[in-house]
């Protein structure tokens, strides 16, 4: 694990987690373990942004950075990569972070103890033999603050749900501008993770999101 830890942290990724599979989670018998690979921030969005999949205009630089770099990681430790974003039927990432020590946020984002509403995850390793890895704590048990749930300017995201249409549109509008440049005031609202995540990755990522939306 020490071994994997370095690899992981020179690609500026952090291993966040993991679990013993089950039939439910459609992984072959011989899977033993899962580890969740998520980004270390801040220091992954230097690293992925100095990448030639950035620099050179690749149409999906970030899913096509996740596959090389995590794809390299699993042939030297001996793993199978996982992604969140292959083809159908996609990987239930979600659950898995939540076997692995995240959880599901009053707001029905996920949360982990490093990165707060701002966890995400870039992929996953599955080793054929059992690995011990300490579980991450999970933040919003013991949060009194539960400030994601009123922080929505337009109540978009909320302990009903996310509507994805009117956070699209908020986004656009000129008041938009504050949670599309320095990312979703929920996430920001958590007091855990959000000092770590940059700027210009939010904004990508919102970006991003507002490029996939149809409406």
């Amino acid at each position: 694990m020490d071994a994997l830890r370095e690899i992981l942290a020179e690609h500026g990724l952090r291993a966040a987690g993991a679990f013993i599979p089950d039939v439910a989670d459609g992984l072959p018998d011989e899977v033993q373990a899962v580890i969740m690979l998520a980004p270390d921030e801040p220091h992954f969005w230097i690293v992925f942004t100095s990448s030639p999949e950035w620099t050179d205009g690749h149409a999906d630089p970030l899913d096509s950075w996740s596959a090389r770099v995590i794809g390299e990681i699993a042939e030297a430790s001996g793993a199978k990569p996982l992604f969140p974003f292959t083809d159908p039927p996609f990987r239930p990432f979600y659950k898995w972070a939540i076997k692995a020590g995240a959880c599901a946020s009053p707001v029905m984002l996920l949360a982990d103890g490093t990165a707060g509403l701002f966890a995400s995850f870039r992929g996953a390793l599955a080793f054929d033999k059992f690995v011990q890895i300490a579980t991450l704590t999970a933040p919003c048990s013991t949060c009194e603050r539960r400030s994601c749930l009123s922080s929505c300017p337009v109540d978009a995201l909320n302990a009903g749900g996310y509507d994805t249409a009117k956070c699209a549109a908020y986004l656009r509008s000129p008041a938009g501008s504050d949670c599309l440049e320095m990312g979703c005031r929920v996430r920001r609202s958590c007091h855990v993770g959000s000092a770590n995540r940059p700027a210009d990755q939010s904004a990508y990522s919102l970006q991003e999101f507002l490029r996939c939306r149809n409406d």
